[in-house]
C-alpha cells in the first residue's frame, strides 16, 4: 500500500504500476475474472474495490479448520460505512463460479442498502470449499462464496484502522 488512498487495480494500472503487477498475480489463472462486468455499476471487475463485512477473524479460523496454517500477521482495513458508501457501491452475493462467464448473474447483484447491512459470516458452503481446496493441494480463494461489496471510485483511508485478522 502507499499513501492514504485505496485505489481499484484499474488505477493502480496507470498510478503505480508495480502494484498493480504485484496485485494482478492474484488473478493468475484466472484473468477471465478481470474482464468480468458488474451490472448496475455498469464498470469491471478492476474498476471497483472489493470490500466485504466478514470479521477477518472467520477467515483465519476457518482455514486452520480447513487445515492451513494461515501467515499470522496479515493486516486487513476496517473500513467505516460512511467511507465504504461515499462512492456507489453494489453487493455481489457470490454464489456461483463459472470460468468463462464474463458477466455476473443479475441476481447475484443488488444495490447496496444501508438499512439491510449487516455483519456478515461464512457459511458452511465456503468452509466446505477451504476444506476441499487444502484437501487437493490447490490455491484457497480467500472470498470464493462470500459476499463482496464493490465499491466503483476511491476511499480515503486515512481514518481507517488497520486490524490483524487473528486479533479482529
Amino acid at each position: 500500500m502507499r499513501g492514504d488512498v485505496l485505489l481499484p487495480m484499474n488505477r493502480l494500472k496507470s498510478d503505480h504500476p508495480d502494484l498493480f503487477a504485484h496485485y494482478v498475480e492474484t488473478y493468475k489463472d484466472r484473468t477471465h475474472v478481470l474482464e468480468r462486468n458488474i451490472p448496475i455499476l455498469n464498470c469491471l471487475w478492476n474498476d471497483v474495490i472489493h470490500t466485504t463485512n466478514v470479521c477477518p477473524r472467520a477467515f483465519f479460523n476457518a482455514l486452520k479448520y480447513a487445515g492451513r496454517d494461515p501467515i499470522p500477521d496479515i493486516a486487513w482495513l476496517k473500513i467505516p460505512l460512511r467511507l465504504a458508501t461515499m462512492n456507489p457501491c453494489v453487493v455481489y452475493s457470490c454464489r456461483t463460479t463459472t470460468e468463462s462467464r464474463k458477466i455476473i448473474p443479475d441476481n447475484e447483484i443488488a444495490p447496496f442498502d444501508l438499512s439491510k447491512f449487516r455483519s456478515g459470516h461464512l457459511d458452511q458452503r465456503t468452509i466446505e470449499y477451504y476444506k476441499e481446496q487444502v484437501g487437493k493441494a490447490q490455491r484457497v480463494l480467500l472470498f470464493q462464496g462470500v459476499a463482496h461489496f464493490l465499491i466503483y471510485g476511491e476511499i480515503d483511508i486515512s481514518e481507517c484502522e488497520i486490524v490483524s485478522w487473528i486479533e479482529s
